[in-house]
């Protein structure tokens, strides 16, 4: 193998691992974003966990985070929950660091 494959696989490799972080990092953010919206919907129950699974299908189906926001304006609207779209953009980027330092802590 040349430096020049080595170098090419490393950053290959680099590539997918942060890839897959980001992926988790997402996953994460979207869960803990699904108990945000619950406990402001004042949800209990197994409906809790429905909700969170619901946010987090919608992420995984949906690379941007139009649809995500989208779907929780409207459960706000549905429910007379008064919120604007960047007030939700603002927990989303808050929630995506935090998930971000709780994936950093873990290794």
């Amino acid at each position: 193998m040349t430096t020049f494959d080595k170098r090419e696989e490393a950053y290959e490799n680099k590539f997918s691992y942060e890839k897959e972080q980001e992926f988790k990092i997402r996953a994460r953010r979207n869960k803990l974003l699904g108990h945000w919206v619950a406990e402001k919907l004042a949800l209990r129950g197994e409906n809790i966990e429905e909700y969170i699974q619901a946010i987090v299908d919608t992420g995984v189906h949906n690379p941007d985070d139009e649809a995500i926001k989208d779907k929780i304006l409207n459960d706000f609207i549905s429910n007379n929950i008064k919120i604007s779209k960047n007030e939700i953009q603002k927990e989303i980027s808050r929630l995506h660091d935090f998930a971000s330092d709780q994936l950093k802590n873990i290794k």
